[in-house]
């Protein structure tokens, strides 16, 4: 059983925050330096300063119309706003004041795409995994289908995704990976490049 503070090389660790509706991925690259996804700010040398950079870059985003400051000049009229308005606020928009539900036409909301960050670190641990740096890299370029199921009704959750990466001399490279999460740690089983003409792409 890994430590609360840290982190083996196959792992990650997840952070949910509900009421943000962000779930943050942390891991631990090869020279023993803590990522997160979303990035808070560059790299940390333990997983606790990792965590705590998280709880501030939270508490910096916060909307001050979604929060009482009891040094707000307007806090008498914050707390006889009616509970009804405060209740249509919530349930409209997050604490840093984006809408909840968007319009199609807008952009994806990549912060608040779990996949999407769970994929993108991913694809930075098999970069990092196999000393890909520079052009030689790969990019995320898209998800192009996850499955996500359990193991006879436990806590486990298991992720089958595929996603596509690029380099700076090839494009639409297709991956496979496989996770496990148990709680707040997710094990990396593999990930690995597929061939597309492959009938069973590994879902």
């Amino acid at each position: 059983m890994e430590s609360p503070t840290s982190i083996s090389q196959s792992s990650m660790r997840v952070r949910v925050f509900s009421d943000w509706g962000i779930r943050f991925y942390i891991r631990i690259d090869h020279s023993g330096f803590y990522h997160t996804y979303p990035d808070v700010g560059g790299q940390f040398p333990s997983l606790t300063e990792a965590y705590s950079a998280i709880d501030c870059y939270l508490r910096d985003r916060q909307d001050p119309t979604m929060r009482m400051d009891p040094y707000d000049p307007d806090l008498v009229y914050r707390v006889n706003e009616s509970t009804r308005e405060k209740i249509i606020r919530q349930i409209l928009y997050w604490p840093d004041g984006t809408r909840k539900l968007r319009l199609q036409s807008l952009p994806v909301d990549e912060i608040r795409s779990w996949m999407l960050q769970l994929v993108g670190a991913l694809v930075d641990k098999y970069n990092d995994d196999h000393n890909l740096l520079g052009d030689l890299a790969y990019e995320l370029k898209g998800v192009v289908s996850y499955h996500v199921f359990n193991e006879g009704g436990s806590c486990r959750m298991y992720y089958h995704i595929n996603f596509t990466t690029k380099t700076k001399d090839n494009n639409d490279l297709l991956f496979f990976a496989e996770t496990m999460r148990e709680r707040d740690l997710l094990v990396v089983s593999c990930i690995c490049r597929v061939n597309p003409f492959d009938k069973d792409l590994g879902y």
